[in-house]
């Protein structure tokens, strides 16, 4: 097994880009909005939740 890194990015450096994404933005959506953080927050953590289950699901299939 060869132990240099890959050219590009693999499909876990999406991931966990869109895991990081979606708590960002939900964090910044409480912030910015009438909506409460905790649930703008909660929504973020919700989606980034889905994005791991849907990985998962993928590599498993």
């Amino acid at each position: 097994m060869s132990q240099r890194p890959p050219a590009g990015p693999t499909r876990y450096d999406y991931q966990l880009g869109a895991m990081g994404m979606s708590l960002a933005s939900g964090g910044v959506v409480g912030l910015l909005s009438s909506i409460p953080l905790y649930v703008a927050g909660s929504l973020g953590a919700l989606v980034a939740a889905v994005v791991v289950v849907v990985g998962t699901a993928t590599e498993l299939a």
